[in-house]
């Protein structure tokens, strides 16, 4: 039974009664126009369309025919709990504050630079090298008011993916397996990253992220 899946790049989700899209390799989002969005809601909510909507999505460049029948999914919900790191502040320690710093400006000179998709492949690549394990708490919460202070320091306003992305390769070149998430919402649009160890939100407040639904999990 043949089936069909998004092309390569493409993930989406469906958030406030809309599905939308992130494209990795041109770096955008998107949503589709009235009767492509027909045509692919009848395809992942019944597993069948006809050939005219096939054609028309395939034709857009969204599925691709796969040889096993399956149909695309969306990015499942990230599963951050109400866990949060140790309440008690560990003393700051000048060297990760100094690190996060030097992180947060290098992963956003690298983003100028690089493409998107090469960024995000990046990390995928990195943390498949990452045996999973329980990640340390203390460590965790050094690491957390590092870059809480580094944004007193200079701001991290609408950086949070040079933030996320810096934070995600530090705690792998620690040996952590962390998720680096992106995710959206809706009137008005916002996307927002951040970065989850073991069900907790770290260099970043749960209640900041929760309105925002999972549209690519790293």
């Amino acid at each position: 039974m043949s089936g069909y899946t998004l092309r390569d790049g493409l993930s989406f989700c469906r958030t406030e009664g809309q599905v939308i899209f992130l494209d990795l390799h041109a770096d955008r989002y998107f949503g589709l126009r009235p009767a492509l969005d027909q045509a692919f809601r009848s395809l992942i909510d019944a597993n069948h369309i006809d050939a005219r909507q096939c054609d028309a999505l395939l034709e857009a460049g969204i599925i691709i025919r796969s040889p096993v029948g399956i149909r695309p999914a969306p990015c499942p919900r990230s599963h951050a709990s109400e866990a949060r790191l140790p309440i008690a502040k560990p003393r700051l320690s000048p060297a990760y504050l100094a690190s996060a710093l030097t992180r947060r400006f290098w992963w956003r000179a690298r983003l100028r630079q690089l493409p998107f998709s090469r960024n995000i492949r990046s990390i995928e690549r990195r943390k498949l090298g990452v045996a999973p394990r329980t990640a340390p708490t203390d460590r965790l919460a050094h690491i957390d008011q590092a870059y809480r202070r580094a944004a007193m320091i200079v701001s991290a306003r609408d950086q949070c993916l040079p933030t996320a992305l810096s934070l995600a390769s530090w705690l792998i070149a620690l040996g952590i397996r962390p998720d680096l998430v992106l995710g959206v919402k809706l009137n008005p649009f916002q996307a927002h990253s951040w970065v989850e160890v073991d069900g907790m939100v770290v260099a970043d407040d749960p209640d900041q992220v929760r309105p925002f639904c999972p549209i690519r999990i790293i």
